[in-house]
C-alpha cells in the first residue's frame, strides 16, 4: 500500500473503467445499484473501486461518491454535502464516515448521519454540520422541528467557546457551562449585554416556565427574565441576592422592567412593584434608594427645589418613583390586615397642604385588588428636608370609600 492510500481517500480516483460491472464490487456496487446505476443521482462511474490503509473503500462518479468500511456500510456522498464533508477532511475529519444515506425532511430539506454528527440542508439555509454537544442538544429541542429550525452556519470559535447559529435561535458552549440555546427576546437582550464576552458570560442552563407565562435563563454572570407583561431584562450581582432574598418573581416585586442601570452613587433595577438599587456603601436595597437628592447649588431648600428634585429622580430612573415608596408603605400596614400580598393599582399624585417651608407633600391614591370591601387608600408623601438633603417619605393612610 503506498502512503498515498493514507491521505484522504477521494484523492484517490482514477480514470473511469469500461462498466461498472468491471468497476465496483460488493457493498459499492449493490448501493450504487439501489441508487439507479448510471441513470440514476450520482451518474457514470469516473473511478474504479479503492482501498485506503485504514480499510475504507471508495469509488467515484459524476455526482458524488460511494464509501465503505466495515463499522459503517456503504453510503453515497453528493452534492453540496460531498463538499462540507471534503472541506472538514473526508473519512479522517471530525465527521468521520457517512453512517445512512440523504433522508428527506421539512421544509425540502435532507439530513445525513456521520460516525461524528450530522449534515443538514435546506434551500433556505444551505449545508452545515452539527456535531458533539450541540448534536445532543438539537436532538433534545426536537432538530429541525424545533424552534431552532436549520443550522445556518458552522461552529464558530469564540472566547472560551463556540457558537452556532440557526433560524430560531444560537447555540452556545463552553467548557464550564455546556451547551444552551439562546432565542427570542433573550437574544436581543443577549446581544445587547455584548453576548459571551459581556457580563453574562455563557448561558447555563435553557429556559424555565415560571408564573403567569413567564420564563427565565440562567448566564455564569446573571439571570434573564421574560413576561408577556415585562419583556426581557437582565438581573446581575447583588440585585440578583437581593432579588432572590424577595422570592425572587413569585415575591412583591413581581418580574423585572429594566435591566441594570447606573444611577448616582450606584446601580438600579426596576421591578412591576418597585425597584432594587446598589451601592458599595449601603449594598442592595428594595424600594429605597441608595441617595437623597443633592443640596441645592445655593444651598437654599424649598418646596419648589423639592418638588423638582422628585420628579427628576422619577424621570431619570424611568419608573414609578413616588408609586413604589406609597406601595411600600401601604404594604406594612395592610399586613396584619390582608392574609395575602396584594398587589395595589397606583391611581396618581396630586399636590396637598405644605407644611413647612422645607417639605413638599403629595396625596397618592391606590386601589386595592383585595379585599373587595377594602377597595381605596390614600397616603401622603414626598420629599422632605433631612439635615441639609432632601430624603422621601411616605406616612399617614387613611381608608376612602
Amino acid at each position: 500500500m503506498s502512503t498515498l492510500l493514507l491521505t484522504s481517500a477521494a484523492a484517490l480516483a482514477i480514470p473511469a473503467a469500461s462498466s461498472a460491472q468491471e468497476c465496483l464490487q460488493g457493498p459499492i456496487a449493490t448501493r450504487y445499484e439501489q441508487l439507479g446505476g448510471a441513470s440514476g443521482k450520482l451518474g457514470r462511474v469516473t473511478g474504479c473501486e479503492q482501498s485506503t490503509s485504514a480499510g475504507v473503500k471508495f469509488s467515484s462518479f459524476e455526482a458524488g461518491s460511494i464509501y465503505w468500511s466495515s463499522t459503517s456500510g456503504a453510503w453515497d456522498v453528493s452534492g453540496s454535502f460531498h463538499q462540507l464533508w471534503s472541506s472538514s477532511g473526508w473519512e479522517n475529519g471530525f465527521l468521520g464516515m457517512p453512517t445512512s444515506g440523504e433522508v428527506p425532511i421539512r421544509a425540502g430539506g435532507v439530513f445525513q448521519n456521520y460516525q461524528g454528527g450530522t449534515l443538514y440542508w435546506s434551500p433556505a439555509t444551505g449545508a452545515h454540520s452539527v456535531s458533539g454537544a450541540f448534536r445532543d442538544l438539537y436532538a433534545h429541542q426536537g432538530y429541525e422541528g424545533s424552534f431552532l429550525a436549520y443550522p445556518m452556519t458552522q461552529e464558530v470559535r469564540v472566547r472560551g467557546g463556540v457558537f452556532q447559529v440557526y433560524q430560531g435561535g444560537v447555540m452556545y458552549w463552553s467548557p464550564t457551562s455546556g451547551a444552551h440555546t439562546v432565542s427570542g427576546a433573550f437574544r436581543d437582550l443577549y446581544r445587547d449585554h455584548g453576548y459571551e464576552n459581556g457580563p453574562l458570560g455563557f448561558p447555563t442552563s435553557q429556559e424555565v416556565p415560571l408564573r403567569n407565562n413567564g420564563v427565565f435563563q440562567n448566564y455564569q454572570g446573571g439571570t434573564m427574565y421574560w413576561s408577556p407583561a415585562s419583556g426581557a431584562a437582565a438581573v446581575r450581582g447583588a440585585i440578583l441576592g437581593k432579588y432572590a432574598q424577595l422570592g425572587y418573581e413569585g415575591g412583591y416585586l413581581g418580574y423585572p422592567t429594566s435591566s441594570e442601570f447606573d444611577i448616582p452613587g450606584g446601580k438600579r433595577t426596576n421591578f412591576q412593584h418597585g425597584y432594587i438599587e446598589w451601592s458599595p456603601a449601603r449594598g442592595a436595597v428594595a424600594n429605597q434608594p441608595i441617595a437623597p437628592c443633592r443640596v441645592p447649588p445655593d444651598g437654599r431648600h424649598s418646596p419648589e427645589y423639592a418638588a423638582e428634585c422628585l420628579m427628576q429622580g422619577w424621570e431619570q430612573h424611568n419608573d414609578d418613583l413616588m408609586g413604589a415608596y406609597a406601595n411600600m408603605g401601604v404594604h406594612g400596614q395592610l399586613l396584619q390586615m390582608t392574609p395575602d400580598h396584594v398587589y395595589r393599582t397606583f391611581e396618581g399624585c396630586a399636590p396637598a397642604q405644605i407644611v413647612t417651608s422645607e417639605t413638599l407633600r403629595l396625596e397618592c391614591t391606590f386601589y386595592l385588588d383585595n379585599p373587595e370591601w377594602y377597595h381605596g387608600l390614600a397616603i401622603v408623601f414626598g420629599m422632605e428636608n433631612y439635615g441639609g438633603t432632601w430624603g422621601t417619605f411616605a406616612g399617614d393612610i387613611d381608608t376612602i370609600g
